[in-house]
């Protein structure tokens, strides 16, 4: 609301120096036509300051020639359209130019030992039995400013932070402090953390992180950092998106809290190539992060394996780590609160099984050993202790992720389709050997497929749409990563008539494949999600299945009918799934006749949601 006030005031601003200059413009033929122009020019604001007249000639006023003898006194008021055109272009360029030097006042200095003397000055507080509302010195300390105790004469390098979208450095003071204590105690590297400040918390200034790095740097500088001091750079959720470039031209080392660069092309932004970044890069999410699903990092993580193939283990393990963290939620890499626009945009994080200073505690251990690891490579504990504390976190991620990344390879995609398929059949002497999947990446090659069915060979072939995009589950604010899968199956029935062979047992419903599906899945993961979901997670509720008709559509509907997964309102910790179906009589055209056509629960979308969707905060939206 104040910035629309401030606008408005802006608008009206412009509107009457324009007015004002109309006003004052006599014509050259005048004989008092210099004083006015001199009047204008003396009350006129250097460029470097705002000024009304800098704003209005923004406007792309259409200046009159100095020998024009046409020109007449006369006021021109400029249209709506230029004035909120130019104004978000003239405050663009002021912020931008002006900008950095108000900006950077607000960034959060902390030097090494900030931590010791904040905890020295709280101390000394509470000894003497001080509860007032404000502490100067324990402002200025947490500040990293000015503080009675002098910092460390050294520094061996240097950590911007750029923050998570709508919150400010002081969200992030304690996990930046946690970091520096982990270099510091652990491999005695001394490390200046500044987290940057941006207009509004955004970012979104063209080239913003890239100035505001620039001019941190230009600050420390001053400071007395020396310029050859490495620089890491640690973004949290959209903060790491924005600083990427920045990270990239400035920086020796980039972590992502929070946050991936998205490689396969997966999550709604760039993607960028893990495999690519040609500098060290850490991926570290937590496994209850609500805004970026585990399953994003398990993405990464494979990634990661494919290259490590390649180039080798211990290379690429160390250069590009992919770590989870067990119980930490996407808030725990702040101070632990949502900022007003992600409560605003409707996100939700999952609720953490870890206190927040254990998050910030592990995240510490984990950063600090990896920008020790590659920014001082002569430290031989760094080298070692780095490297060992490393190559376990990753360990421990391939093992958290591993159930979910075994189903999402091809071979178990085309294993489960396999299966349904033989499922349904549930003819003697029809097995999964006998089916054969024909995967369509096109809507409209998949509408005009038909199954098929081979008296002679004996072989059925399955017309299969997997859909990354569209159709996926999706209870929360976030979809589900997996994929979503339809099948265009062969019925019982046209699988004995052709075969002449008796069903070995009645065929299943879509519902009680999806049963079964989810029952396995649920005994894949490992103990720990299994035991969670039973305890805290949201039930499902496999309900009888959707048959559409050909009154309701036929085909068209059940190719644009999604799997449904909806909660229950009167409980929230129940949730209904539903399939839609369409079965085709036998006694019809040869080429529409016995299908079976089903949306079904993936082994891989029923263990995201045991891991993940059925921790999602209920609420009536959804």
């Amino acid at each position: 609301m104040r910035l629309l006030v401030s606008l408005c005031r802006l608008v009206l601003l412009v509107v009457s120096a324009e007015a004002f200059r109309g006003l004052i413009r006599p014509s050259p033929s005048s004989s008092s036509s210099s004083a006015p122009r001199v009047l204008a020019t003396a009350t006129a604001a250097p460029s470097s300051s705002f000024s009304p007249r800098l704003l209005a000639e923004h406007l792309s006023w259409p200046p009159a020639s100095r020998n024009s003898r046409t020109r007449m006194p006369s006021m021109v008021m400029p249209s709506v359209a230029k004035v909120l055109t130019a104004v978000p272009r003239f405050l663009g360029r002021k912020l931008m130019d002006g900008g950095d030097a108000i900006y950077l006042k607000k960034c959060l200095f902390l030097p090494p030992g900030s931590s010791n003397v904040a905890a020295a000055i709280t101390s000394s507080t509470s000894a003497i039995g001080g509860t007032s509302t404000r502490d100067d010195s324990k402002e200025n300390a947490s500040q990293g400013q000015t503080s009675p105790f002098p910092p460390p004469p050294n520094t061996d390098m240097v950590l911007i932070f750029y923050p998570g979208i709508g919150l400010g450095p002081s969200s992030y003071r304690d996990t930046a402090l946690a970091i520096q204590d982990a270099l510091a105690s652990n491999y005695d590297i001394q490390a200046y953390v500044v987290i940057a400040k941006f207009m509004n918390n955004l970012g979104y200034l063209p080239q913003e992180p890239q100035r505001r790095l620039a001019s941190i740097l230009a600050e420390l500088g001053e400071r007395g950092i020396s310029p050859r001091a490495p620089v890491a750079v640690v973004g949290h959720s959209a903060g790491a998106f924005l600083a990427y470039d920045a990270a990239l031209t400035r920086a020796q080392a980039f972590v992502h809290l929070g946050s991936t660069l998205n490689s396969r092309g997966v999550l709604p932004w760039t993607p960028r190539s893990v495999v690519e970044y040609p500098k060290p890069i850490l991926q570290l999410l937590g496994e209850m992060d609500g805004y970026i699903r585990f399953t994003g990092g398990a993405l990464e993580y494979a990634e990661v394996e494919g290259l490590m193939a390649k180039k080798g283990f211990e290379d690429v393990l160390l250069e590009k780590p992919v770590v989870v963290l067990p119980g930490v939620s996407h808030e725990q890499f702040g101070d632990g609160q949502q900022s007003k626009m992600a409560r605003m945009s409707g996100r939700r994080d999952l609720p953490p099984y870890v206190s927040l200073q254990e998050a910030h505690r592990m995240t510490g251990k984990i950063v600090g050993a990896f920008l020790a690891l590659h920014l001082f490579p002569e430290n031989g504990q760094a080298r070692v202790g780095g490297a060992n504390t490393v190559r376990s976190a990753f360990e421990a991620t391939g093992r958290m992720v591993r159930p979910y990344l075994n189903e999402m390879t091809e071979q178990a995609e085309d294993d489960f389709i396999r299966w349904a398929q033989a499922e349904v059949a549930s003819v003697e002497g029809v097995g999964r050997n006998s089916v054969r999947a024909c995967v369509f990446h096109t809507e409209q090659e998949f509408v005009y497929s038909k199954p098929t069915l081979d008296g002679e060979s004996e072989y059925l072939q399955v017309c299969v749409r997997k859909q990354q995009q569209t159709n996926t589950i999706k209870i929360g604010f976030t979809k589900q990563i997996s994929p979503a899968f339809g099948l265009k199956m062969k019925r019982q029935e046209a699988v004995v008539q052709v075969l002449r062979r008796y069903p070995s047992k009645k065929a299943p419903t879509a519902a009680e494949l999806n049963r079964r599906t989810f029952q396995k899945a649920l005994e894949r993961v490992s103990e720990e999600a299994r035991r969670r979901y039973d305890r805290y997670g949201r039930k499902l509720e496999f309900m009888a299945d959707d048959e559409i008709t050909a009154e309701r559509g036929g085909g068209p509907a059940w190719v644009a009918a999604p799997l449904e997964v909806k909660p229950r309102v009167e409980d929230p910790m129940r949730v209904t799934v539903r399939a839609p179906v369409l079965y085709t009589p036998i006694d019809t055209l040869p080429r529409f006749a016995g299908m079976c056509y089903m949306k079904l629960l993936t082994p891989a979308q029923a263990i995201e949601w045991i891991c993940h969707d059925a921790f999602i905060p209920w609420d009536r939206k959804v």
